[in-house]
C-alpha cells in the first residue's frame, strides 16, 4: 500500500487527550503510513453515513500502533476524461 501524504492534521484537543491517556503524540506516529507491511481497513463499527473511519495497524517509532483516521471531506472531485491526477489543490495535472 502506498500513500501520497501532502497534509496531515488533527484536532489539538484530541491529540492532547490521546497523549494524556496513551503517552503517544500524533506527530510522532505519522510514519505508520510509511510501513509497507501496515494493514488498513474500514472501521465499520465507528463509521457513519456522513464519515468513513479507517484504521491502520503498523510500525512507527513507538513500535506497533493502531490508529483510527478519516480522510478530509471534498466538496467535489472532478477528473477529466483525458486522464490525470489531483495536484492537491483540487485541479488536475495531465499525465498522458
Amino acid at each position: 500500500m502506498y500513500y501520497r501524504i501532502d497534509e496531515i492534521y488533527w484536532d489539538e484537543s484530541k491529540a492532547k487527550k490521546v497523549k494524556d491517556e496513551h503517552a503517544i503524540e500524533f506527530a510522532k506516529i505519522i510514519d505508520i503510513f510509511e510501513d509497507s507491511f501496515a494493514v488498513e481497513f474500514i472501521d465499520e463499527a465507528h463509521s457513519t453515513g456522513d464519515e468513513t473511519r479507517y484504521a491502520i495497524i503498523g510500525a512507527s517509532r513507538y513500535g506497533l500502533v493502531y490508529l483510527v483516521f478519516t480522510e478530509p471531506k471534498r466538496t467535489a472531485l472532478y477528473h477529466g476524461a483525458f486522464g490525470g491526477k489531483l495536484d492537491g489543490q483540487g485541479t488536475t495535472e495531465n499525465i498522458l
